[in-house]
């Protein structure tokens, strides 16, 4: 029984740091979703550059609430 036991704690362990881990990179996921816009449009600004006249070419910084 000593050796279930031993076996059930280190499951327990497992699952308690995989749920840890996944629930701090789902909120980095969800975080993030804000900034897809800006990598977006960075990605092609190239492209878009032949079609507008835009004449800004720098960078966007984003700060966090």
């Amino acid at each position: 029984m000593a050796d279930n036991d031993k076996q059930q704690d280190r499951l327990q362990t497992i699952l308690t740091v995989f749920d840890r881990d996944w629930m701090s990179s789902d909120e980095a996921r969800t975080e993030a979703t804000n900034d897809l816009y800006f990598a977006r449009v960075s990605q092609w600004d190239d492209w878009l550059s032949q079609y507008t006249t835009l004449q800004y070419r720098g960078q966007f910084d984003v700060v966090r609430r």
